[in-house]
């Protein structure tokens, strides 16, 4: 006999079944799955991006480059280390699907905050990117947008136009807490245009 309580007294879905999806309930991760990749006939609406995951150890502690100085804790900014870019930190990159969606001032300020000035408010530019679930992203990951083609295809060698750094992670969760998609609100970083194989 089992201790357990029904969570959900009165639902035709078992409180203690191993896949949320039973009893006709739609899976949000095939949905977010069809919107992105276009499976099951649906025309994609995902791209590709480059995410670059910082280098961590088991305490969540940054690698730092050896560029850094061990006087200023900085990089040299004058002359970008190749390894790290000037930013200090591993990192790896690896190819994903999302979505991307630009946040109005209202919006955007809800999820970034605007910045109070003396003599005004400052917009600060936010951007949300939407991945599958099993994407995993960090905070202080960072999302590169390559350019495409008139096609929608990446151009090569690929080329970069934005990145934007990771300040706000949402898992999206449906039913019992299982991770379904990500929501990542970020902010836009300056960067020279640059060609990566």
């Amino acid at each position: 006999m089992s201790d357990r309580r029904d969570l959900f007294p009165g639902s035709s879905v078992s409180s203690t079944s191993p896949n949320p999806t039973d009893g006709g309930e739609i899976s949000l991760r095939d949905e977010m799955s069809s919107i992105l990749r276009g499976t099951g006939g649906d025309v994609p609406k995902g791209q590709k991006f480059i995410l670059r995951r910082m280098r961590t150890d088991d305490d969540g502690n940054f690698y730092t480059c050896t560029c850094v100085d061990e006087t200023t804790l900085e990089s040299d900014l004058d002359y970008p280390c190749p390894f790290c870019l000037g930013t200090g930190l591993l990192w790896d990159e690896e190819l994903v699907t999302g979505y991307k969606v630009s946040l109005s001032a209202a919006a955007a300020s809800k999820a970034t905050d605007l910045i109070k000035a003396q003599y005004g408010v400052m917009e600060l530019p936010a951007k949300v990117f939407y991945f599958e679930y099993d994407v995993n992203p960090h905070i202080k990951d960072v999302i590169v947008e390559l350019q495409l083609d008139l096609e929608g295809d990446l151009t090569i060698p690929y080329i970069r136009e934005a990145e934007y750094e990771t300040n706000l992670l949402r898992p999206l969760r449906g039913d019992r807490g299982r991770v379904e998609y990500w929501a990542c609100y970020c902010s836009s970083k300056n960067i020279a245009t640059q060609a990566s194989s």
